[in-house]
């Protein structure tokens, strides 16, 4: 009965609801795409007229006074779509746009919507970034695309496009990764040892803390499993100015990141076998391990040979597979290896 009653109460408390057009994200509502704008409202974009604040009032609720967010707002007339107009939301590839569509160049840092599938001839919309398109991509079977500029902010829409927002505002970004096995988790990772996650396709972002800050030898710093809390992390140790024993260390997390455990140090690259093509221990790294483990790693040269160190109990039993490699891969069902052999010649007398 408490139970019940508590939730009654929850449920009378709740006022608002997204509006029709926006969806919930976070402690917004944001638009689905252009707020249709009733006729003779506006007659040119830079005129203005009072839309939805993206919340409504769930019918049938009484309450009086207090905050009322369904209360219209000021809107720019560009930023709708005249009723009885046909809209399209285009967006070619975030803002990165070739010269052969519409025989254009188009800029970098744009990301267009187009009123007409057929004539692609008027733009209604346009957001233009601050800085070029580095990286993008969506949320597989989802509208929500993360972009990262060449400043280092990283912009979100849950729209396709229409808006866009920062999901960690003021904050700069090394780069970003989608899980390769949840369609719904990414990471921003950032210049230190915090990072943002996600676990619901962005409508909310979490921090937490790495156990280094990431790698400075182009190494991928973020390797995934199928089981989606299974991460290992590859970053900086020891890598101050000054520092004669720089190297890239590995550790891995069983909890999405809340508790890490080394793996191995001097390391270019560390990753899970198990993939869901390969049937392989779930247990079992991986890594690219160098054979001398002191030093300066920035400063090794050949002779200092990677090994191909594979190790079950999440590398606590290890087993050397090959002496020296250039490097693993996974394809489809197979692990390809590519090793370094050491070739000599003769020369018979005649």
């Amino acid at each position: 009965m408490v139970i019940l009653f508590l939730a009654i109460v929850l449920n009378l408390l709740k006022t608002s609801n997204s509006d029709y057009n926006f969806v919930r994200n976070g402690d917004k509502c944001e638009p689905v795409g252009p707020e249709p704008i009733p006729a003779g409202l506006c007659s040119s974009p830079e005129q203005t007229y009072l839309g939805s604040s993206g919340w409504r009032k769930i019918p049938g609720n009484t309450c009086q006074g207090g905050l009322k967010k369904d209360e219209k707002v000021e809107k720019k007339c560009s930023q709708g779509m005249l009723t009885g107009s046909t809209i399209c939301i285009l967006v070619l590839n975030v803002g990165v746009f070739s010269s052969a569509r519409r025989g254009r160049d188009y800029p970098s840092n744009c990301a267009y919507f187009i009123s007409s599938v057929q004539s692609c001839s008027h733009y209604h919309f346009k957001f233009e970034f601050r800085s070029q398109i580095v990286q993008y991509s969506y949320f597989k079977n989802s509208r929500t695309i993360l972009v990262r500029l060449a400043d280092l902010s990283v912009w979100q829409s849950s729209n396709e496009g229409y808006s866009w927002t920062e999901p960690v505002p003021g904050r700069m970004f090394l780069v970003f990764y989608h899980h390769r096995f949840s369609n719904d988790r990414a990471f921003l990772i950032t210049d230190s040892d915090t990072f943002y996650y996600t676990t619901d396709t962005g409508r909310n972002w979490h921090s937490a803390t790495a156990p280094t800050p990431p790698n400075s030898f182009r190494a991928q710093v973020l390797h995934f499993h199928p089981n989606s809390d299974f991460l290992i992390w590859t970053g900086n140790r020891d890598c101050g100015s000054n520092s004669q024993n720089c190297r890239a260390e590995a550790q891995f997390s069983r909890d999405n990141g809340r508790r890490w455990t080394f793996v191995e140090s001097y390391v270019r690259n560390c990753a899970f076998a198990k993939d869901t093509s390969i049937d392989a221990d779930p247990n079992e790294i991986i890594c690219e391990s160098y054979r001398e483990k002191s030093g300066n790693q920035r400063f090794f040269t050949g002779s200092n040979m990677l090994e191909l160190v594979v190790g079950s109990n999440f590398f606590q039993n290890k087993k050397k597979l090959f002496n020296a490699v250039v490097g693993f891969a996974k394809f489809s069902e197979y692990l390809v290896v590519a090793e370094v052999f050491a070739l000599s010649f003769s020369r018979t007398a005649t």
